[in-house]
């Protein structure tokens, strides 16, 4: 899990104190079960878009955080010093704020210099409002009911306690879910502009994250034909993979190499993608309709999503050169703008 705090007061990146208040914060995240944390802080000048309750507007913190959640953070932190949030005419009336809204991205913001206490408690404000909020959006992204924020805090002062609570394992499903409702919403929005298209991106919030292209060469990855016959995108495990256009899943399977694999007809092209979460069932299959997961299976360096346009239905055997590999695949890139 990735949290990034993006910071307006340039004075904290030389904050004495400042690799204290990191390693705090981490402490308390990675008491989540099933997950890893890491932290990374920014600076870069903010002048937020403010609604008639002196609060930030959704659409401008979209700005900022959907574009940190491209690079693969999942949660933002706005961090302002107390003269900014007076200055910028921020809710003088609370200290922090998590963001609610209905994408997959984790948006929070709030106010503290380096040594500003939260109340009366002798804790860190800066620590402490980090938490919290993160304590109410880690509570909504697991689906649970119940929000102990505050109870937890105004009983123990310290909210750090609060994230073993929190089992990471359940997140990973509700990000799933809340992503493909996202995308069916988006799908719905856009769906006149859409039908212009020739076919819809497979990894709509992806597509511009190549790792590595088709065509690349790697004698040693690659032995037989000595290139790259797909591309592989940086992307979170459980993305799910959208069917370009309505088709076919006309086979499903898995090796020690491809790890879980699916191949879609669409049109008289297959699209393949490997290292999948699981196995897919084969049979029709309608346009934006997820065809697989991104997972971890097969050969893999780290968590991406390898697809790869095949002209005519997938065999390996087919790819022994350079030259073959261009008569019988094709850069998705190029087919899918």
């Amino acid at each position: 899990m990735k949290l990034i705090i993006v910071t307006s007061d340039k004075t904290l990146l030389n904050w004495e104190t400042l690799p204290k208040k990191k390693a705090a914060i981490l402490k308390a995240l990675n008491r989540t079960p099933n997950a890893t944390w890491t932290l990374d802080i920014r600076y870069q000048p903010l002048k937020p878009e403010l609604n008639a309750e002196h609060r930030i507007t959704q659409a401008w913190y979209d700005t900022i955080s959907h574009p940190l959640f491209e690079e693969g953070y999942h949660y933002t932190y706005l961090h302002f010093s107390k003269r900014q949030w007076r200055a910028l005419g921020l809710d003088q009336g609370v200290r922090g704020i998590n963001q609610r809204d209905t994408d997959v991205v984790g948006e929070s913001y709030g106010w503290a210099d380096e040594n500003t206490m939260r109340g009366d408690t002798g804790l860190n404000q800066f620590i402490q409002n980090i938490l919290h909020e993160m304590s109410h959006q880690i509570r909504r992204d697991l689906g649970l009911k119940s929000d102990l924020t505050h109870v937890w805090h105004d009983s123990q002062k310290d909210i750090s306690g609060i994230f073993s609570t929190y089992d990471m394992a359940l997140w990973h499903v509700e990000y799933v879910e809340a992503l493909k409702t996202k995308l069916s919403l988006a799908e719905q929005l856009l769906g006149l502009l859409r039908a212009q298209e020739p076919y819809l991106r497979p990894l709509p919030h992806h597509w511009g994250k190549v790792t590595q292209a088709w065509g690349n060469k790697d004698a040693v990855t690659y032995p037989k034909s000595g290139v790259h016959a797909g591309t592989d995108f940086a992307t979170p495990e459980g993305t799910p993979i959208l069917a370009p256009a309505s088709g076919t899943i006309t086979r499903s399977g898995t090796t020690e190499q491809l790890g879980n694999w699916v191949e879609v007809k669409v049109g008289n092209r297959y699209m393949v993608a490997l290292h999948l979460r699981e196995t897919m069932k084969t049979g029709a299959i309608s346009r934006g309709t997820p065809v697989g997961y991104v997972g971890k299976t097969g050969k893999i360096a780290g968590i991406h999503s390898h697809l790869e346009w095949w002209k005519v239905p997938m065999n390996r055997a087919l790819l022994t050169s350079a030259s073959e590999v261009a008569k019988y695949t094709e850069d998705i890139i190029k087919v899918i703008v």
